[in-house]
């Protein structure tokens, strides 16, 4: 899921790219995070899921073998205080 999340955010538009087509990868990267989603995903889950992104995505290079092995993991939670 880590990776389809990671997918979605970091597309660009390309230079010769056309609108309608950047507007596809966009949807399918969408469709991706989808079908990968369990049907029990809440809300919650899901801003679970961005902090931890945005957590991850804020390290520096010397933290990327432990990047790798978390986005690998099938279940990953961060407890964070309410």
């Amino acid at each position: 899921r880590f990776n389809a999340y990671s997918n979605l955010l970091t597309i660009q538009k390309e230079e010769n790219e056309s609108l309608p087509s950047l507007i596809t990868r966009v949807d399918k990267a969408l469709q991706e995070i989808k079908a990968l989603a369990s049907e029990e995903l809440t809300l919650e889950d899901l801003y679970g899921d961005l902090v931890s992104m945005a957590l991850l995505r804020s390290l520096p290079q010397e933290y990327s073998s432990f990047v790798s092995t978390v986005v690998l993991l099938q279940n990953f939670t961060l407890l964070l205080a309410a």
